[in-house]
């Protein structure tokens, strides 16, 4: 989801192996969609294709690289006619189109693949309907992957096990523990900076109170409170990381909160009743869709003085007005192509 902080000294690698697979990969799952439309590479410099999505008429939508939509699985029609049938294929690709050719020719001998794939009609449009993407935040597996968070943070800031211990039976798997809650204070606890998005993790130790605990944020939108300890005794401390998603950098934030262990046990967490995560939700979608705007627009730019400079004029020594003529008409008609849907990318 972003971020690069990383500890190895809190859990073994079989633990943390089967972790990640379970628990961590769960909380990925919730948050793919904000992930991919955010453009937020893995560490393999890809983004995943974002699943889940649906059209009105129930039809399954996949986003390629988070933004791109195309068709989760291929359609398949036939229709019953006077000496056979008449088939309507759907194909995302040629490769998916003569597997599915291959399949019906074992019910139809028949059937000529070359001559079907002579008639394939190719065509790229874009979806001018909206997708939708039913998401659920929280559960048991994802509560087990914040926590983690928050226990390998306070571990990396030179914390104590013997301070964690059933924290680290939670995390672990081992025990159930109600320590992990919704958490989005109407008052917010630092200052956000327009056109920013980051992850943020929050640990404050209260010896006198014999409190651990840390806050947790994604995507400047979700947030979640973790009870490390209600039986704390060491050290006062605070610390704070933040990583900005949109520069890939860690920034400076100052956290202001401060809670009891009161406060975090009886707090009320019914997640319906929080509606400023759809304010902070629409904020999030304001600055990712102006990101992806802008970044189709550089490519608009950036193609155009390639195709015109480099590749069609890449002889000429100088730029001449026929070149600069060639290439204010090519990013017009492409911006006016973008503006109006037909911009093909």
């Amino acid at each position: 989801m972003g971020g690069k902080l990383k500890s190895s000294n809190l859990l073994c690698n079989e633990c943390n192996s089967k972790i990640g697979h379970e628990a961590d990969g769960e909380l990925a799952q919730q948050f793919q969609f904000m992930s991919g439309y955010l453009q937020v590479k893995r560490d393999n410099g890809k983004i995943p294709t974002t699943k889940g999505g649906k059209l009105a008429d129930g039809t399954r939508i996949d986003l390629i690289d988070g933004i791109r939509p195309r068709f989760a699985s291929p359609k398949y029609e036939a229709t019953p006619i006077a000496d056979g049938f008449c088939y309507n294929v759907v194909a995302r690709d040629e490769v998916e189109m003569r597997s599915i050719l291959t399949g019906l020719k074992r019910k139809h001998p028949n059937l000529d693949i070359e001559d079907a794939m002579k008639a394939v009609n190719h065509k790229k449009e874009r979806l001018n309907e909206h997708i939708s993407f039913s998401q659920t935040f929280g559960g048991e597996l994802a509560f087990r992957s914040i926590a983690k968070s928050a226990l390998n943070f306070y571990m990396l800031n030179k914390g104590s096990r013997e301070q964690v211990l059933d924290l680290i039976s939670y995390v672990s798997g081992q025990i159930k523990l109600d320590v992990v809650k919704h958490f989005h204070s109407k008052k917010n606890s630092y200052r956000k900076d327009a056109n920013e998005i980051i992850h943020l993790l929050h640990v404050v130790a209260k010896r006198r109170e014999k409190l651990l605990y840390c806050y947790v944020e994604f995507f400047s939108t979700h947030s979640y409170l973790v009870l490390l300890s209600s039986d704390y005794c060491g050290p006062n401390r605070s610390h704070t990381y933040a990583y900005n998603l949109l520069t890939g950098k860690e920034v400076n934030k100052v956290v202001d909160l401060n809670l009891t262990a009161s406060e975090i046990v009886n707090m009320d967490t019914h997640f319906k009743d929080f509606p400023q995560v759809k304010d902070r939700s629409d904020r999030f979608m304001k600055i990712a869709t102006k990101l992806q705007t802008d970044n189709i627009i550089d490519n608009i730019i950036s193609t155009a003085v390639n195709d015109i400079f480099a590749v069609k004029y890449g002889h000429e020594k100088i730029i001449t007005h026929q070149m600069s003529e060639e290439l204010s008409g090519r990013i017009a008609h492409d911006m006016v192509a973008f503006y109006t849907g037909n911009y093909k990318w």
